[in-house]
């Protein structure tokens, strides 16, 4: 099943039966809840959980241990990271810490700058162009006031996001707003930039062992830009009683093409991908 929050949205499952006892009028629960997938959103970035348990002793006060690992990628001028959220403590008092696979080990407060800004604080300080002075004209104040309205944004569509999850029946919905990128839009702005720049992504369970989403990528109703849409994404999991799953998508992406005197251009595309996986549990 899912278990839906404000901050997260994951699929929980057991591997053994837990144990229910009714304790005058309150529940104590025994037993272990995992889970695999699912979301969660940490300064409007949308981390994916890759492992998480929640382990219930027999309390009445439903607050179970819990440790949860969920990664999100940056890609930096130094190349690509996983930052990685880990979860741990309890319900009540859970215990929230960011790392990262960069060497050598980045600070608490690095990171945040990594997830608020793409770059960490030297980065920003340092007087050679960056990112974001190419995007924001040099006006780093510009650039901080649209990632803190970026945050805003998100947690607006936290609240949308679930209320449309329940009305369509599905178990995923998300809606990821982007930033206004020429590649996409031509260089346009406005309402009109922020509509073709988000990515729509809906996911359901067809069956109890197989699960469907859909992927509208950006820039696909974006006018003026055929040369960069991406067709839509389609993903399937199946899981069968003997640990095997098989995953296979077709998955939307844009390729750069060789940059010229004319500036930067891109073309849309796809890619189909299929794995079968093994898992064993210990």
């Amino acid at each position: 099943t899912w278990v839906r929050s404000t901050d997260a949205n994951v699929e929980v499952y057991t591997e053994e039966p837990l144990r229910v006892v009714v304790r005058g009028e309150a529940l104590a629960l025994t037993g272990a809840v995992d889970t695999d997938r699912g979301e969660y959103t940490f300064l409007s970035k949308r981390f994916q959980i890759t492992r998480g348990s929640a382990l219930f002793i027999g309390t009445t006060d439903f607050n179970p241990t819990v440790q949860a690992t969920a990664e999100y990628h940056v890609d930096q001028t130094t190349g690509p990271t996983n930052i990685r959220v880990i979860v741990a403590g309890t319900v009540k008092q859970p215990r929230v810490s960011l790392e990262s696979d960069i060497q050598p080990p980045l600070t608490q407060s690095e990171l945040l700058s990594f997830l608020a800004f793409g770059e960490n604080t030297g980065s920003l300080q340092g007087a050679g162009p960056s990112p974001l002075t190419a995007v924001a004209g040099g006006n780093l104040v510009n650039m901080a006031s649209a990632r803190f309205a970026g945050i805003a944004l998100g947690e607006l569509l936290n609240e949308v996001q679930g209320q449309a999850a329940r009305s369509l029946g599905l178990d995923v919905f998300n809606i990821t707003p982007g930033s206004a990128n020429p590649l996409i839009t031509g260089g346009s702005g406005g309402a009109a930039s922020f509509i073709t720049n988000t990515q729509l992504e809906a996911g359901k369970y067809i069956s109890p062992t197989t699960f469907v989403s859909l992927v509208i990528p950006p820039g696909l109703f974006a006018s003026g830009a055929k040369g960069y849409r991406a067709p839509p994404g389609v993903t399937l999991v199946h899981r069968t009683n003997k640990g095997y799953r098989l995953e296979t998508a077709y998955t939307p992406h844009y390729y750069l093409e060789s940059p010229t005197l004319g500036g930067q251009s891109a073309a849309g595309g796809g890619q189909f991908g299929a794995f079968l996986i093994r898992e064993w549990r210990f």
